[in-house]
C-alpha cells in the first residue's frame, strides 16, 4: 500500500468489537465497491462474499456482469439478492429524489447482506460509501447505529463500515488515484 505517497491519511478500523477480520461486501460492480473491496483485501481482511442486489434498476444486467467480474478478480463468491418497490419511482417527488435518492436505500441493501455476515462468521459488512455521499444513510452515525442493530438482531458482533469514508476519507479523484497505485 502506498498511502503515504499519495498524501492520504489512513484511519484504523474499529477492532474493539471484532473477533475476526472476515468481511462481506456490498458489491454493485461500480468503482466505489470495487475499491472498497481492494482496500479491505490490502488491509488483511478475508472477503467471504460480495452481495450484489438487483433493486430493479434499469441497468441491473450490466451491473450484475460488472459485479461478477469484480468478484472473479478478487476471488470472492458473488451472492445475489433482490428487492422491489415497483411504485416507488412514480411516488417520489423531485425534492425527495434530490435529498434522499431512494429513501433508505443503504439500509435496505445492508439489511439484505447482513444474514451472510452471520452465516459466514464475518464481523464486518463493508459498504462502498465515499466522503462525497451526503444522504442520511451514508454517514458514520448511520453505520454506527446499524452496527448496533445488526449486533442485537444477529446476536453476533457486526461492524458496518465504509472503508473509503471511514478509514481514508477519500473523494472520487483520490479514490481513483489510490486504486491506480495498488
Amino acid at each position: 500500500m502506498r498511502f503515504a505517497t499519495l498524501g492520504l491519511a489512513v484511519l484504523k478500523p474499529n477492532k474493539k468489537r471484532m473477533s475476526n477480520k472476515n468481511a462481506v461486501v456490498l458489491l454493485s460492480g461500480g468503482l466505489d465497491s470495487a475499491v472498497a473491496t481492494a482496500l479491505l483485501k490490502t488491509s488483511g481482511y478475508t472477503i467471504k462474499g460480495g452481495v450484489f442486489v438487483d433493486r430493479g434498476q434499469s441497468n441491473a444486467g450490466q451491473e450484475a456482469v460488472a459485479a461478477e467480474k469484480v468478484a472473479k478478480y478478487f476471488g470472492i463468491k458473488l451472492l445475489r439478492a433482490n428487492f422491489s418497490l415497483p411504485n416507488l419511482g412514480e411516488l417520489l417527488t423531485k425534492e425527495i429524489r434530490q435529498k434522499l435518492g431512494i429513501p433508505a436505500r443503504n439500509l435496505i441493501l445492508a439489511t439484505l447482506a447482513l444474514p451472510y455476515c452471520r452465516i459466514f462468521d464475518c464481523n464486518t459488512l463493508a459498504l462502498g460509501n465515499i466522503t462525497e455521499d451526503f444522504r442520511p444513510d451514508c454517514d458514520k452515525e448511520f453505520r454506527k447505529q446499524l452496527s448496533q442493530l445488526a449486533t442485537k438482531t444477529l446476536d453476533f458482533p457486526i461492524d458496518v463500515i465504509a472503508p473509503l469514508a471511514d478509514w481514508m476519507r477519500l473523494d472520487k479523484s483520490q479514490e481513483i488515484q489510490w486504486a491506480h497505485s495498488v
